[in-house]
């Protein structure tokens, strides 16, 4: 991969920060995305003391407005972007809404990754052969129905939740958004077909040879 960036959201800590060091490992640069500045400038500290490339970009990927500066600051670099991996996301409070009044949870684990990926696919496609990853999540599976309305347009905004109910509630909203991502993968792997750019849905067990193949 020398020679590659790679975009990496949610790679500040974790499981996306241990696998962003595989890219790194093999000479490519990496572009870490998370929202706090400090946890994310160490990630790349420790990428750099190793011998990476490494650099931080803060953007809440909830958050629209966010996202859009982020694209539109990785689009200022004159460089390519070859491998655009979606890894930010997790269970957020029940009643966590963006500034748009959508279910936050929802927005940070599937539509700031699908902004992302539209603000910049000129780029991504003028970088092929190149690589798109969507860490996606078995957890979808057991989603009985998905009402995609209920979450852009939350009513439970205003209504008291008991314990259960907001656990109940976090998880149909993670649920929802990754068989969000999973069926907007698949559709975008259609769309491209052809161009250079390999998409991949990854289980969240997934690992470092996705990264190590271009």
């Amino acid at each position: 991969m020398t020679g590659k960036t790679v975009l990496f959201t949610g790679a500040s800590r974790g499981m996306g920060h241990f696998a962003a060091i595989e890219p790194a490992r093999l000479a490519a640069e990496v572009l870490i995305v998370g929202h706090n500045r400090a946890r994310g400038d160490a990630a790349a500290e420790a990428i750099r003391r190793n011998g990476g490339s490494a650099q931080f970009l803060r953007a809440n990927m909830g958050g629209a407005a966010q996202v859009c500066e982020l694209a539109t600051a990785v689009l200022m670099r004159s460089g390519q972007v070859h491998v655009l991996i979606h890894s930010a996301g997790g269970l957020l409070p029940a009643d966590a809404r963006t500034r748009e009044g959508v279910d936050r949870g929802f927005a940070q684990n599937f539509l700031g990754a699908f902004l992302l990926a539209r603000l910049l696919e000129e780029r991504l496609l003028a970088s092929a052969p190149a690589r798109l990853i969507a860490v996606g999540s078995a957890a979808h599976r057991l989603l009985k129905n998905a009402d995609i309305d209920a979450l852009i347009h939350p009513a439970q905004a205003a209504l008291p939740m008991g314990s259960s109910q907001r656990g109940r509630y976090q998880m149909r909203s993670y649920q929802a958004a990754k068989l969000a991502m999973t069926t907007w993968t698949y559709g975008l792997a259609r769309r491209w077909a052809g161009r250079g750019v390999t998409i991949n849905d990854a289980a969240e067990a997934w690992a470092a040879p996705f990264l190590s193949t271009r």
